[in-house]
């Protein structure tokens, strides 16, 4: 399964756009404010909270379109997904967005449709998300069919360093939690067990607890005092993950490692193309991750790896037509 077609409708700078993607990576290439990241946005918003593993769009007024004048529309925001490859396994998964060929049911596709309106009266929005041909029912797409649809946004690292840092926001420990599988996770969490059990025996470590445990006694007396341990990290694979570092090897010979702050901007700006490699054996059907680069947005779905791009069409205030398919090129400016 994987993402076949979007069609976006008077979002921000896309008036209406219809855009084709084939199975695996796919590379939107184009000039400054040509829609990249608001089909990118389109489709997470399509999908809902449901499906982010991180944070999610939430539309307001200002994402309706605007035209050249400035003149805001009054129409509904409206984003359709369209899936193809559907197994059978995924058609009963994805039931509720099911649309069945009965000549032929390996031909059944899926399609999610999203509708988000502002009324200016009332001073609120109202949204839609239904699946299938059921053309705007009110029955909407259950969250666990948007769950089993999860989507992953790397932003471009405009600083490189600190987005690839140890702490709560780090990039490597986000690609890690996505490609990590349960046993993957508790081999880690058991290295870093034996490593805490190493460090409790250790004489320095112990020595140096001993004399903090004395500094907190000394300072809050013999009651209140809290006992000090020395650990590499909670043996709980998220904090470790948000505490790892990505390093650089082989520099200067194959047992060199040296600090991404040795490096330039340049070569650290292009640390998000390792994400290509982002697929994993998952309880998942189907899995997205967007990927986004100061002129290049990636879109990668299923476990193939086919490069395809945005057509030059695919620009503010694009008009109406029909599908307009990506080619296998990649189209640079």
């Amino acid at each position: 399964m994987y993402l076949a077609k979007v069609r976006v409708r008077n979002f921000r700078n896309l008036k209406d756009i219809e855009v084709a993607f084939s199975a695996g990576l796919n590379v939107l290439v184009g000039e400054n404010n040509i829609g990249k990241t608001s089909l990118l946005d389109a489709i997470r918003a399509a999908l809902g909270p449901a499906s982010a593993t991180g944070e999610p769009v939430r539309l307001t007024k200002e994402d309706r379109h605007w035209d050249s004048q400035g003149t805001t529309s009054t129409d509904p925001i409206a984003i359709d997904l369209f899936f193809d490859g559907l197994t059978a396994d995924e058609q009963a998964q994805f039931l509720e967005a099911l649309v069945f060929n009965a000549a032929d049911p390996k031909k059944s596709t899926a399609s999610i449709h999203f509708e988000w309106s502002w009324d200016d009266k009332a001073d609120r929005w109202h949204s839609r998300r239904w699946g299938g041909e059921r053309s705007k029912s009110e029955s909407s797409v259950p969250d666990e069919v948007l769950q089993a649809i999860p989507v992953t946004l790397l932003h471009a690292l405009r600083d490189a360093l600190v987005a690839l840092s140890p702490g709560r926001q780090s990039r490597l420990g986000q690609l890690l939690r996505v490609v990590a599988s349960e046993d993957q996770k508790n081999v880690v969490q058991d290295i870093l067990k034996a490593a805490n059990d190493a460090l409790q025996g250790n004489a320095l470590i112990t020595s140096v607890e001993s004399r903090i445990g004395g500094a907190l006694k000394g300072a809050s007396g013999p009651q209140f005092a809290q006992k000090a341990a020395i650990r590499a990290s909670e043996p709980d694979f998220e904090r470790i993950a948000n505490t790892l570092r990505l390093v650089l090897r082989g520099q200067a010979g194959p047992d060199h490692v040296a600090e991404l702050r040795s490096n330039g901007l340049g070569f650290n700006s292009t640390s998000p193309r390792s994400y290509r490699s982002w697929t994993r054996p998952s309880q998942h059907h189907f899995q997205s991750c967007l990927l986004r680069s100061p002129r290049r947005t990636f879109i990668r779905s299923s476990k193939h790896c086919s490069p395809t791009s945005l057509p030059a069409a695919a620009r503010t205030r694009s008009t109406p037509g029909a599908s307009r398919p990506l080619s296998q090129l990649i189209l640079r400016r």
